[in-house]
């Protein structure tokens, strides 16, 4: 992995192609019952189509400063959401855990934020 051409691409080609790729990060809760008594496992998102920031800044050290240090690619952020009940709170939780996340890693960039409430 040392001689990768990855290794050789400056970080701001790097960073260049992750703003490309992070243009939109969807964080999604569903109550299970409300689809078919689906269960929660077979919900979860693929973490590297529906939330690519934080697939790309568990790669490496490298890609996950680069990550870190670029708010522009936690700022893009699409949020889908369907009703709650006290059953699912620690499912919620995890939900809540990883907005917030996105919200505080963005800091003062100007937030793209569309939500979805159902």
């Amino acid at each position: 992995s040392l001689l990768s051409p990855m290794r050789k691409l400056p970080n701001e080609t790097l960073l260049r192609i992750f703003q490309y790729v992070c243009e939109q990060n969807s964080v999604q809760y569903y109550y299970p019952c409300l689809l078919r008594r689906v269960s929660h496992t077979e919900m979860t998102p693929s973490i590297i189509t529906d939330l690519p920031t934080m697939a790309i800044s568990s790669v490496c050290y490298r890609w996950r400063a680069l990550a870190l240090s670029s708010p522009s690619l936690w700022a893009n952020l699409s949020v889908t959401t369907r009703s709650m009940n006290s059953e699912h709170t620690e499912t919620f939780a995890g939900f809540t855990r990883t907005v917030t996340r996105y919200l505080e890693r963005s800091g003062d960039w100007p937030l793209r934020l569309e939500l979805s409430i159902d």
